[in-house]
């Protein structure tokens, strides 16, 4: 990956590094509080499933979102500046989102081998119980009484999410940092930020990795929506696991044997690869400055 220097081009308000940390603290904080009083405020209509997800939607979209647009307009001036919607051709779509099946199945892989790793029982317990709340979460969300509710439950958990939470990391947050590190530590950094966001303990290396690589992305095809196209299909991979193998919900499934454990490496090899041969084969297009 080349390096692009955006700082020629790129006039900003306040020091980039400063004012992007600063705008994540207060979002962060604007989300997680808001995203309570939203539920708490729904709950008059009923305490269901239905109302978990309108709060998870209108929580990414108002206080994800929309702060996000706001203090990049107002660090940016102009949003061209930072984001490119270019449409990737149907080749592109079709290599990104095999790229990030693949990436997707070896991080899957990697959490079943993550839980082999030993730990105190008192540590092991704690992360046990922390998976065991995010899960029971998860599964009122994608609990089903109708045909419609696949449909919310998609927008809620696949489309909101990346377009709100790409506009935030790969465009305000990632672009902030381009201009004070070159593209390398730029996608790393934002990648732990991502992962770290999510404050999803037992899932966090796996949700770093996912970030570096939307980040990757942006920069080599030169469009946000590339990182938005591979997002929305690492959460609908992950919906369509669940609903066709609900058992993966549960917390801390357990390796029975050996022939487990090569099965499970020899897939994680195979994605791996399979990963990286689609991904240098993504025609090169890097960020046009402007």
């Amino acid at each position: 990956m080349s390096e692009i220097n955006f700082s020629e081009n790129k006039s900003t308000r306040f020091p980039p590094i400063l004012f992007a940390s600063l705008s994540l603290f207060a979002i962060l904080i604007i989300y997680q509080i808001g995203g309570v009083l939203l539920m708490e405020g729904l709950k008059i209509f009923g305490d269901n499933s239905n109302t978990m997800r309108i709060a998870t939607v209108i929580g990414q979209w108002l206080l994800l979102l929309v702060p996000a647009l706001v203090l990049a307009k107002w660090q940016f001036g102009d949003l061209k500046k930072i984001m490119r919607f270019d449409i990737p051709s149907p080749k592109e779509v079709i290599l990104i989102s095999l790229s990030v099946i693949a990436l997707t199945i070896f991080l899957e892989g990697y959490l079943l081998l993550q839980s082999l790793i030993p730990l105190p029982n008192e540590i092991k317990d704690l992360l046990i119980q922390i998976e065991k709340l995010i899960n029971e979460t998860f599964k009122q969300l994608l609990s089903v009484k109708s045909n419609w509710d696949y449909i919310f439950i998609f927008f809620t958990i696949a489309v909101t999410p990346a377009i709100c939470e790409e506009i935030l990391f790969r465009g305000f947050v990632l672009s902030s940092f381009n201009l004070k590190y070159d593209n390398l530590k730029s996608v790393v950094i934002t990648g732990f930020i991502f992962g770290l966001f999510h404050f999803n303990f037992t899932s966090t290396i796996a949700l770093i990795a996912i970030g570096i690589y939307l980040s990757y992305l942006t920069y080599r095809t030169g469009t946000i929506v590339s990182s938005m196209i591979a997002h929305l299909t690492n959460n609908t991979v992950m919906l369509l696991i669940y609903f066709v193998y609900p058992e993966s919900m549960e917390a801390s499934a357990n390796i029975s044997d050996s022939t487990d454990f090569a099965n499970i490496f020899y897939i994680m090899i195979l994605s791996l690869l399979s990963f990286y041969f689609i991904v240098i084969n993504l025609p090169k297009k890097e960020m046009e400055n402007n």
